[in-house]
């Protein structure tokens, strides 16, 4: 993937940049570093970023870049360059608003007009609904934004639904809820509250604190956005929440919790435009972008309190007050019960990380495996071990066994594929991706959608894999996952025979015999397609089945019946011939005869 990335200086945008490098991609980097935070923590944002080899950052705003130049080998646009924030959106500033986040996708969406882009991937936001719906908001709920922040990027979804329209350019848009972590911008509430209370000083909290927000981990949110890139519907929407719907006020008990300080709050009137409450209808995505949320309120909070943008004192203090939360999960986790967190600068971390998560994972414990993989995927970007630990990663999934996590472990091997294509296990995550398909095959008579799935992805594994060890299993695999099929279709074309339906039966049973040769109950298949032919006025099509049935399955319990009704056939074959013989001869007296 050539990935360019707007706001790749921000929040979300450098996090964006890093897991696409991560992932083997090659980002161009587009940033305008606005005055609506410091410079130089978005310089801080880009650090990590200016040493990697395949990133390339230009300083520009988008207004006025060298597109053609830009967009020259691109394959993807992530654009999440945006004026953000809701109370400042009021008044003197909208101007701001209208120029960074309608006039510039505008500018963005024609230059990518002439570009030949996979997809170009554009950050809405919550915001676009109001507080008229329902809750869960769904994406086709009407929108009515209470903000000209809102405003402002409802009107970029429409410029990106216009242009799918109108130009066929491949948009999709998502909806963030309420986005935290790491890197988050100073003036958002989950950055004031740690900082605030960290430093004894009062939190100022609109409102009575009940208002909710559904709220999303960064990391969660940009798997989500990559995602997007690689198989989001062209012309679509879609909600992208963390599942944690809470109040402020429990958001502060639980900073309180991690930081074993309590905060000072002073209420203050709510703000206009601020949303009463946001939750997430998440259907959408889950579906098509196989999106599933990892990461929970509670451990997104303690990954975000043991960062801090501030000195290395409050450092030192935030990491000393959280002993008292982390030292029961580090002592359970030498006892065997809990992942226990290695420090980021141990040699060879991620290597122990990864062996630990291997040994739990081969002893059943998939939840503490899993805590080890993510430790290497979220600490250890340029870890020789980052492919393989997304291999295990949809290991621990498909062991949950759960529907979230087969769709989540479909996207971890889905992703692999696209990414470490020659890796020297690929023939592994081909296997794996098809035996997830193959788990969840369904009953004869259900629905065989699964069973599809597994024979597609068995057949591309021999496709491409031709000599893997797992080739005489990919074999068998595959030979059970066509019996299965053709059971189904055996089932729902018996069914149909008995009822009498026999265009029905026999559009079900010549599937059987033209797409499985090699299916080991033909003769039932032979009989019913036979009999059901013959019910037909098909005499000529129905004996060659009967006589297959006797010359390939001479102990089938369905010869004495195929027979008989041989035999009865054939003497209706032979009436028809001398009546139509008979006929023949009376026309032809006739014409001599006038």
């Amino acid at each position: 993937m050539n990935a360019l990335v707007t706001g790749a200086a921000g929040f979300i945008g450098s996090h964006l940049s890093e897991r696409l490098l991560a992932e083997g991609a090659t980002v161009v980097g587009v940033d305008c570093f606005t005055d609506h935070y410091a410079r130089e923590l978005k310089e801080a944002n880009l650090a990590p970023l200016r040493a990697q080899r395949r990133f390339r950052f230009v300083e520009t705003a988008i207004q006025t870049a060298d597109w053609p130049a830009l967009l020259a080998g691109t394959t993807h646009v992530f654009h999440l360059a945006a004026r953000a924030g809701v109370r400042g959106s009021w008044g003197r500033d909208f101007d701001a608003y209208l120029a960074c986040n309608v006039e510039a996708t505008q500018v963005l969406l024609k230059a990518c007009r002439s570009a030949p882009l996979e997809r170009i991937v554009y950050a809405s936001s919550s915001s676009v609904y109001g507080d008229a719906g329902a809750l869960p908001m769904r994406e086709d709920a009407r929108l009515q934004p209470v903000s000209p922040y809102g405003v402002t990027k409802l009107a970029a979804e429409h410029l990106c639904h216009l242009y799918w329209a109108g130009y066929g350019l491949p948009a999709v848009s998502l909806r963030y809820f309420t986005v935290y972590g790491p890197r988050q911008r100073p003036d958002m509430a989950f950055h004031r509250f740690l900082a605030a209370i960290l430093a004894g000083t009062p939190i100022a909290l609109y409102g009575d604190g009940a208002q909710t927000r559904d709220f999303t981990y960064v990391d969660d949110a940009v798997a989500a956005t990559i995602s997007a890139g690689l198989r989001g519907t062209p012309g679509g929407v879609y909600n992208i929440g963390g599942g944690a719907r809470v109040s402020l006020n429990d958001v502060l008990a639980l900073m309180a919790r991690c930081t074993g300080r309590e905060p000072i709050v002073r209420r203050t009137a709510p703000p206009q435009g601020d949303m009463r409450d946001t939750c997430a209808d998440t259907d959408r995505a889950r579906r098509d972008l196989r999106y599933a949320p990892s990461v929970t309120l509670e451990r997104g909070r303690v990954r975000m309190a043991m960062w801090s943008n501030g000195t290395g004192r409050q450092r030192r203090r935030l990491r000393r007050s959280l002993a008292t939360v982390l030292g029961c999960a580090l002592l359970a986790g030498a006892c065997g019960e809990e992942p226990v967190e290695i420090p980021l600068a141990t040699v060879g971390a991620d290597n122990l990380l990864f062996d630990r998560g291997n040994r739990a994972l081969e002893e059943g414990d998939w939840r503490t495996a899993r805590e080890y993989f993510l430790q290497i995927r979220d600490n250890y970007p340029q870890s020789a071990l980052r492919a393989e630990t997304r291999l295990a990663l949809g290991d621990t999934l498909e062991a949950e066994g759960t529907i979230e996590s087969y769709i989540s472990a479909l996207s971890e091997y889905r992703d692999f594929l696209a990414l470490y294509p020659t890796h020297p296990r690929a023939d592994y995550a081909q296997y794996k991706l098809a035996m997830v398909y193959y788990s969840q095959m369904r009953r004869p008579e259900r629905d065989q959608t699964e069973t599809h799935n597994a024979i597609t992805e068995f057949e591309l594994f021999l496709q491409r894999y031709p000599g893997s060890r797992l080739i005489n299993d990919v074999r068998e695999k595959l030979r059970e996952a066509h019996d299965r099929l053709s059971e189904n279709n055996y089932v729902v074309g018996k069914y149909y025979h008995d009822r009498k339906w026999y265009p029905g039966a026999i559009d079900r049973l010549e599937t059987i015999l033209n797409g499985d040769p090699g299916y080991t109950a033909r003769d039932a298949v032979y009989y019913h397609l036979a009999d059901s032919l013959s019910r037909t006025a098909r005499i000529e099509e129905a004996l060659p089945m009967f006589e297959k049935l006797l010359d390939e399955f001479p102990e089938s319990e369905f010869i004495e019946d195929a027979t008989e009704r041989m035999a009865e056939l054939r003497q209706r074959a032979a009436r028809r011939e001398a009546a139509a013989s008979n006929a023949d001869n009376r026309t032809e007296n006739q014409t001599e005869n006038p």
